[in-house]
């Protein structure tokens, strides 16, 4: 790879990580004016609208048989409409940066639905360890809050993005299994497009509008997310995915929570609690270790 090259993926790597980072704090944000699932519905038809510009532009074919129609559909249910839906929705009882630690476990459930509901991943004795450690940390978490609270706003709300992240992993799997043929810009684009009309919906039935607050934080929020977080971070992961191995762009899992952290604690001032700080600490370990061995694997082959 030319020098050049080289800078640009080291770039595209940070810039992937630092945005993805910091869509946990902007989400927060985006909350305190405007309801959760109209804030997601907004944020994905301006991203859709982008999109199929972009489609348009580049004359990407997008197919219409059934195999795609289903998975657009998929797509657009489960990881644009519900499972932002439970992002969002939990996100308003807690803290950016422990959201960010939470939807985190989505490798391990890809990793487990892969196994055991498509036979089509093994599981190596180092990334079950990494697993279980996760999912330990995980515990640890909801322990402090169940004990005590259970039943209240802050436990639903990590529940919720629990719920988001094995939603959003099902899809993702299924997708890898099925979609190999179908474009990823047109699945995207078209799902994205599903998922906004489904989010209105929700939004419709359960959310009064009148309480939207048209501020800086909404405006600046929807337009971050939408261009920064749903635009720029897809266009730059399929530009890496090109030019690197897929385990070094799955690490971005645990560096992502760490810069959400940092967010979180120093920009909005929020705070862990010992327990929730070592549970996390778990969460962020399980990943690394879920990925070590590939990454040994890959810097083996480098060296022959």
């Amino acid at each position: 790879m030319p020098k050049s090259e080289s800078t640009k993926v080291i770039l595209g790597y940070i810039l992937i990580c630092v945005i993805w980072g910091s869509t946990w704090l902007a989400i927060k944000i985006g909350l305190e004016s405007i309801p959760p699932f109209l804030g997601a519905a907004v944020r994905f038809l301006l991203a859709a609208i982008i999109m199929f510009g972009i489609v348009a532009a580049k004359k990407i074919h997008i197919p219409r048989h059934s195999l795609a129609i289903r998975l657009y559909i998929l797509v657009g249910c489960c990881t644009f409409s519900l499972g932002y839906a439970f992002v969002y929705w939990g996100q308003q009882f807690v803290p950016s940066a422990l959201a960010s630690i939470l939807f985190g476990t989505f490798p391990f459930f890809v990793a487990a639905l892969s196994w055991f509901v498509y036979k089509s991943e093994y599981i190596t004795f180092v990334k079950a360890v990494g697993i279980v450690i996760g999912f330990i940390g995980v515990v640890v978490i909801f322990s402090e809050d169940v004990t005590y609270h259970i039943g209240d706003a802050s436990t639903l709300g990590m529940g919720a993005l629990i719920i988001a992240a094995i939603i959003q992993a099902f899809a993702s799997v299924t997708v890898k299994k099925y979609g190999y043929e179908i474009s990823t810009l047109a699945l995207i684009t078209v799902g994205m497009a599903i998922g906004t009309c489904i989010l209105f919906i929700i939004s419709i039935v359960t959310e009064d509008w009148s309480v939207t607050v048209i501020d800086a934080k909404a405006v600046g929020s929807v337009f971050y997310l939408a261009t920064f977080g749903s635009i720029v971070t897809f266009g730059t992961m399929f530009w890496l995915l090109k030019r690197i191995e897929a385990v070094i762009l799955s690490l971005s899992a645990f560096i992502t929570p760490i810069i959400a952290i940092v967010l979180g604690v120093f920009v909005a001032g929020e705070q862990f609690t010992a327990q929730i700080f070592a549970g996390s600490a778990l969460v962020l370990l399980g990943i690394l270790v879920a990925n070590l061995q590939g990454l040994f694997f890959l810097l083996k082959k480098r060296k022959r």
